[in-house]
C-alpha cells in the first residue's frame, strides 16, 4: 500500500523547499495542498509539470 506523504499537510500554507539540492520530477501529490500561497523551489533540479487548481 501506498500512502501519500501529503495527506496530513491539507492545512500547510507556505512550503519552502529552496536550496536542497532536489533532483527529481515534482511529485503529483503536491496538487492536493490547496491551500499553499507561497511555493518556493528555488536552486533545485526539478523536473515535470504542476497542474493549477
Amino acid at each position: 500500500h501506498h500512502s501519500n506523504h501529503f495527506d496530513n499537510l491539507s492545512k500547510l500554507e507556505f512550503l519552502n523547499i529552496g536550496q536542497n539540492h532536489v533532483h527529481r520530477n515534482i511529485p503529483s501529490e503536491l496538487g492536493s495542498l490547496t491551500q499553499v500561497t507561497l511555493f518556493s523551489v528555488e536552486m533545485n533540479n526539478l523536473t515535470g509539470t504542476l497542474l493549477e487548481s
